[in-house]
């Protein structure tokens, strides 16, 4: 398996990177729940009914764990946890939830183990394994 890329030229002026290359990164299509629920009942006895009622069931539960302040952490798959998106103010009193926070973002760490070098190296399960590719012909996404 492979995570593909193409070469692009940063185009903004005001970049300090401005006229440079790097490395941007290909989707190569997606997955929805349909295709994940057939994977998962070709790998075990539950059914794709099965699947979707327990996928389902998890988006709600996780939903109200995450907005009741909560990490919710799934072994072997990773963590989620909610996080505030605001503006900064000079002193802590000046600060107004209705004023200054911007939003909410889902913050996802995928599940890892340090890889016993003594550098504090943490391997991600989600990239494990995975190359990385110049993509075969791209084609810009419509």
């Amino acid at each position: 398996m492979a995570v593909f890329y193409k070469m692009m030229r940063n185009e903004m002026k005001c970049n300090q990177n401005y006229g440079r290359y790097y490395a941007h990164t290909v989707r190569m299509g997606r997955v929805g729940l349909e295709e994940l629920e057939g994977l998962i009942e070709k790998r075990c006895t539950a059914t794709r009914g099965d699947v979707r009622l327990v996928l389902m069931e998890l988006v709600d539960v996780m939903q109200e764990e995450l907005q009741a302040g909560k990490v919710v952490e799934l072994d072997g798959f990773g963590r989620f946890a909610l996080s505030v998106r605001g503006e900064c103010v000079d002193r802590p009193e000046e600060f107004s939830p209705d004023e200054h926070v911007k939003g909410l973002h889902c913050n996802f760490t995928p599940a890892g183990r340090r890889r016993g070098m003594g550098d504090g190296t943490i391997c991600r399960r989600f990239y494990e394994g995975c190359e990385v590719k110049e993509a075969p012909l791209y084609d810009k996404p419509r």
